[in-house]
């Protein structure tokens, strides 16, 4: 496996090399495989500039631009989020005015295969989940004169061709969005709901009473669905809809991962004149029903963190305001490890 690894990063690397020695305008050869993680830069809304490099966890490897360097350009504007399963990759992409834009890639190689943007059915794309044959993406439309969302959506593709099946009315703000069998759950953040459609017949099936802000749905090893809003968590039976549980949080929470039954959570709080992010990373036993969150570490102005299942070391992206921002590699108790240059807002830290 490890010479497999380094021989691909050679590969890669060696294009790179070729790239800046010709002109900017010449892609490399594209490698027939990458393994590694996905490192997702949000980038500056104004400058529109949003990249995806790639690392190797097992060498601290980072390969910089490595959408850029397969494709020739860039993503061309800020990522919202990115969503892979199998061989394909879904990137949400936004832009400083205009439509948004859905890129189809692979995962693997991180080539682009197909774009899709419509400022009618694709503005403002923002979160993505698969079924066999299709892919959904929650989109929250334009703003009106008021700010408020009026004609947000699910838009509807299909896996294979890539093409617009429909878009799906739903409440103001969709965010997160998870497939439960037969049911996409769909987390309406300017409202207090949740929408189910059925994937199958692209019928709304329910919409009921969700915390006000619910914005991140999540299924736990145990298959109870979670859904987080700002300062709370909330469980779900996935068959009857029913809630089953509230939990408070120490702080309003921003990214969450699960762990076998922990749950990590990234809290989020600002200097009083915002120039500053205060960030600490908890975890919480969700097995034990009156288990209180532990803190495990702050830094601040972390935008993204990320638990080795196998070895528990902490990844953290670590912005630095318009500039590029760094990836630090931290042990289970928070001790820094190593680290590596990141792209700007780094936002997305993706298992592969």
């Amino acid at each position: 496996m490890m010479n497999k690894l380094n021989n691909l990063w050679l590969i890669c690397f060696s294009c790179l090399a070729f790239v800046f020695a010709a002109c900017d305008d010449d892609a490399p050869e594209a490698p027939a495989q990458i393994d590694g993680m996905i490192l997702v830069n949000q980038g500056n809304l104004s400058q529109g500039n949003g990249t995806i490099d790639l690392y190797d966890p097992e060498t601290s490897v980072m390969q910089q631009g490595a959408y850029r360097a397969v494709n020739g350009v860039g993503v061309e504007g800020i990522i919202e989020s990115v969503t892979t399963e199998g061989e394909d990759m879904l990137i949400m992409v936004n832009q400083f005015s205009g439509p948004g834009k859905v890129i189809f890639a692979d995962a693997a190689s991180l080539e682009n295969e197909h774009e899709y943007s419509s400022a009618a059915n694709l503005y403002s794309p923002r979160y993505a989940a698969y079924t066999n044959d299709r892919a959904f993406v929650s989109v929250w439309g334009p703003y009106e004169p008021d700010y408020s969302l009026l004609n947000s959506s699910v838009a509807v593709f299909n896996r294979s061709s890539h093409e617009l099946e429909k878009n799906i009315p739903v409440p103001s703000g969709p965010e997160g969005v998870l497939v439960d069998g037969t049911n996409l759950w769909v987390a309406n953040s300017f409202t207090d709901s949740i929408t189910i459609i059925n994937t199958g017949t692209l019928a709304v099936a329910r919409k009921f009473k969700a915390v006000s802000g619910t914005s991140k749905i999540m299924e736990a090893p145990n298959g109870r669905i979670w859904t987080l809003a700002g300062d709370t968590i909330s469980r779900y039976n996935p068959s009857t809809f029913a809630l089953e549980s509230k939990v408070k949080l120490p702080g309003s929470a921003t990214k969450w991962q699960f762990v076998g039954n922990t749950l990590y959570f990234l809290t989020q709080s600002y200097s009083p004149d915002y120039s500053t992010t205060y960030n600490k990373l908890y975890k919480l036993d969700i097995s034990q029903e009156a288990g209180q969150p532990q803190q495990v570490l702050e830094m601040d102005d972390a935008r993204l963190f990320w638990v080795n299942p196998i070895t528990s070391e902490i990844y953290l992206g670590v912005a630095a305001g318009a500039d590029p921002g760094t990836l630090l590699r931290l042990s289970a108790d928070g001790t820094e490890l190593d680290r590596e240059p990141a792209g700007v807002f780094p936002h997305q830290f993706l298992a592969r």
